[in-house]
Formats: C-alpha cells, sequence, structure tokens
C-alpha cells in the first residue's frame, strides 16, 4: 500500500535523480529506479497483511521473516490457538464483550491465513503443517460449539455466524488438502 503513496512522489523528483550531476546519468539512474519500483510492486512475495490488530507483535514478526508458507502456517496455527483459549476463557468467566472481541479475531485470521495459503501453498504436495492446521480448526470449532449453549440467547446467532465463517474457512482448507 505504501508503494502507491510513494511511487509519484518517488517518480516525481527522487533524491536518486535530482543528485545526479550530469545529464548522462540521469536517465540511467531513471531507469533503475522505475525497475526497482516495478520490482518491489509487481513481483510475486509472500503476501501477508502485517496491520492486524489480532496478531501479537512477536507473531507479526515471524510472519513477516518467515519465507516458508508451512513454517507461516504454523505461526497460524499458535495464533489460532492463543484465540482460541482466549475465547474459552472468556467464556468461563461470563465475559461477552472479550468473547465477541476475541471471535471476531479469530475468524479475520481465519481469513487472513486462508488468502496467505491459498496464494502460497503448493497444492501437489501435501503440507504437514496445513494438515496439522486443519485438524486444529476441525476441533476448535467443534469444541466452541459445545460452549455455544453457555451463552444468552441473545448472543447465539452471532456466535454461531462466527462459527459459520470459521467452517468455511475449514472446508476451503479441506479442498486444498483434498482437490476434487
Amino acid at each position: 500500500m505504501y508503494n502507491r503513496i510513494l511511487l509519484p512522489a518517488l517518480l516525481k523528483e527522487s533524491v536518486l535523480v535530482s543528485g545526479m550531476k550530469t545529464k548522462e546519468t540521469r536517465p540511467q539512474a531513471n531507469r533503475i529506479l522505475i525497475t526497482s519500483l516495478m520490482v518491489a510492486l509487481y513481483c510475486p512475495v509472500a503476501t501477508v497483511s502485517l496491520a492486524q490488530e489480532f496478531l501479537t507483535a512477536a507473531e507479526k514478526s515471524a510472519l513477516e521473516k518467515e519465507k516458508k508458507i508451512d513454517n507461516r502456517i504454523k505461526v497460524y496455527q499458535a495464533a489460532s490457538a492463543r484465540l482460541s483459549k482466549l475465547m474459552q476463557g472468556a467464556l468461563q468467566e461470563h465475559d461477552f464483550a472479550r468473547l465477541e472481541q476475541g471471535s471476531e479475531n479469530w475468524v479475520k485470521l481465519l481469513s487472513a491465513s486462508l488468502e496467505d495459503i491459498e496464494e502460497n501453498v503448493n497444492r501437489k504436495k501435501k503440507s504437514r503443517a496445513l494438515i496439522n492446521f486443519e485438524i486444529h480448526l476441525r476441533r476448535t470449532i467443534l469444541d466452541m460449539r459445545g460452549f455455544k449453549f453457555k451463552l444468552p440467547a441473545d448472543q447465539q446467532n452471532q456466535f454461531d455466524s462466527w462459527l459459520d465463517r470459521a467452517e468455511e474457512a475449514h472446508k476451503k482448507m479441506v479442498g486444498i488438502l483434498f482437490p476434487g
């Protein structure tokens, strides 16, 4: 996103371009600048949106550094486990505001992780990390279904919608693991 903001400013008056003393080196500097910007904008890299409030600083850092999708999936699984424990604790303490925030963050995490997985996972080879994440997700959804009846009746519909969105993400992961 910042590339779209900086690109016009860099092309308009670049420090690299304006610092050149001779006219012969300016076109070369322009080409270098434009080429490097094009590479930064269009080369496929791991697309992980790191401005998410549902990840801890350590999780964000691990996702930033990690290039392998299997290792990023492990980070997503750890974050999902953390959020599911937070939701279960909130349910046991009858802290429904914390449960709502945790559930919303959990669903956002699942959709962000699914987006990253769909873009970067090798569909021909079954990823062990993805299999473990799918198992974790299936178990967590089943556990959450059991906790639903501890909620007040007016909050059960909202909780059902979160679980439905989590099940959609789970089905897509199963579809990635077992296409067809």
